[in-house]
């Protein structure tokens, strides 16, 4: 089933390229937002992958 495994890592890459782009909006809005908006973002940058794909997936 090598094509399955394949599929799940294709899956990974988009994933981490989705939480790039989101840490970017957030580093962006970061450093251009006043407090306390700015506090939210920095804590942000720092949550791990695994809730930066929780806080996607509740989005939609």
């Amino acid at each position: 089933m090598f094509w399955q495994r394949d599929a799940k890592v294709i899956q990974d890459v988009d994933a981490i390229k989705r939480l790039n782009k989101i840490r970017y909006k957030a580093f962006k809005n970061m450093t251009k937002v006043r407090e306390p908006e700015g506090e939210f973002f920095r804590m942000l940058l720092n949550l791990s992958s695994l809730e930066l794909l929780i806080l996607e997936a509740l989005k939609h």
